[in-house]
């Protein structure tokens, strides 16, 4: 094990990084679309940075607990904002299919 260490220290900082600009970037985008109120988009882009921070960790616990719990509070609305939209829109709910379909 102590031998993956010098390998593994680098993959783990580069990857980590990597999700967290992705991360921060959809949080940014998700701040300045205006979809979501002010209270709600403060909760998805705190889940969301929560995220990006939590892949630093290099625990596997963290990963599967924490990272999970912050993702789901950071997609959930987002998705019930998206599924709300398209029921709007279409009078059914939105599938991959109707979607495609324009």
């Amino acid at each position: 094990a102590e031998a993956l260490v010098p390998w593994f220290a680098p993959v783990h900082v580069a990857g980590a990084l990597a999700y967290a600009i992705g991360t921060l970037a959809f949080a940014s985008a998700i701040a300045h679309s205006g979809m979501l109120t002010r209270r709600v988009t403060r909760l998805v882009v705190a889940g969301l940075a929560i995220t990006a921070l939590a892949r630093f960790v290099p625990v596997t616990a963290v990963h599967f607990y924490v990272q999970s719990a912050a993702a789901i509070v950071a997609l959930w609305p987002l998705a019930a904002v998206i599924a709300a939209r398209g029921i709007a829109s279409t009078g059914r709910r939105a599938t991959i299919s109707t979607a495609a379909q324009g």
